[in-house]
């Protein structure tokens, strides 16, 4: 049935006022989301999780349309319609939609009917959300010998992070929702601010963790440590401690990615005494 037979159907059984007419430049194609041939419309690449919006048919050109509410478009076009012979839509894709579009093709060959759907909630959207909830600490810092003792030239100092545990937080809206997680990984230690001879300990290293914590029985030496120096001067040097957090997430549509590496630095100082002899 051509779309005047239909908009007079829609009139004189449900009197809709909404059933409006566009003019022949109406293009129901922008907020359509169509489906590649061989998939389901409506449903398409983009609905299957892999998060790409579906190929549009080629385009035709409408003479007119008209738009109709999804529960009287599927009572006038059947259940069972067919637009672009790709398939049928189900219930739940006629319970997501927004319109149904009916046009009558200009060239006379006849009329197409399709539905249209509101924007699909976005993945990175969400991500960027949780990102902003999620707080990730600066590091707290413990030494062996403890910050504010003796520390002393030739005595290992070892250095660990006491709060360095996974976070994650969810953001979410109907119909999807994304979890960024953050991990800690490599602790970097840089010791600067030392000069004259002290100059020479102006370092950095990395450690694979966030350090081993000192307890007493542990042997005092470099060994005892994955997160540890020895200073061979005596001077106050500037400590700069970094976690480096890795941000992953993963969406309940399928997607998943990685976020930049994001550091967090804690930076104090450690005066290293130069061992006094004490004779008689």
């Amino acid at each position: 049935m051509r779309l005047a037979g239909r908009a007079a159907l829609v009139a004189v059984l449900l009197i809709l006022p909404f059933a409006a007419r566009a003019g022949a430049s109406a293009d129901p194609w922008d907020t359509s989301v169509q489906a590649t041939s061989g998939k389901t419309p409506g449903i398409g690449v983009r609905d299957q999780g892999q998060g790409i919006s579906p190929a549009k048919p080629t385009k035709p050109k409408y003479s007119k349309c008209i738009k109709l509410p999804v529960a009287i478009g599927t009572m006038i076009l059947g259940g069972g319609y067919k637009p672009f012979d790709q398939g049928t839509y189900t219930d739940e894709q006629k319970a997501t939609a927004k319109w149904w579009m009916y046009c009558d093709r200009a060239d006379g060959t006849g009329s197409e009917g399709f539905l249209t759907y509101p924007p699909r909630p976005d993945a990175g959207a969400l991500v960027a959300q949780a990102k902003q909830s999620l707080v990730l600490p600066t590091p707290e810092v413990q030494t062996s010998p403890p910050r504010g003792g003796t520390q002393l030239v030739g005595v290992p100092v070892w250095f660990w992070v006491t709060n360095a545990k996974p976070a994650a937080t969810t953001a979410s809206v109907p119909g999807l929702s994304a979890t960024l997680t953050a991990t800690p990984g490599e602790t970097h230690v840089k010791i600067r601010g030392g000069t004259g001879r002290a100059a020479v300990e102006n370092t950095s290293f990395d450690c694979p963790g966030a350090g081993t914590p000192y307890a007493p029985g542990k042997a005092n030496a470099k060994g005892g440590s994955d997160c540890s120096h020895a200073f061979d001067w005596n001077a106050t040097f500037t400590i700069d401690v970094t976690v480096d957090w890795t941000l992953t997430w993963t969406a309940t549509n399928g997607q998943a990615g990685t976020l930049p590496l994001v550091p967090r630095t804690t930076t104090f100082t450690l005066r290293i005494e130069q061992a006094q002899a004490v004779t008689d």
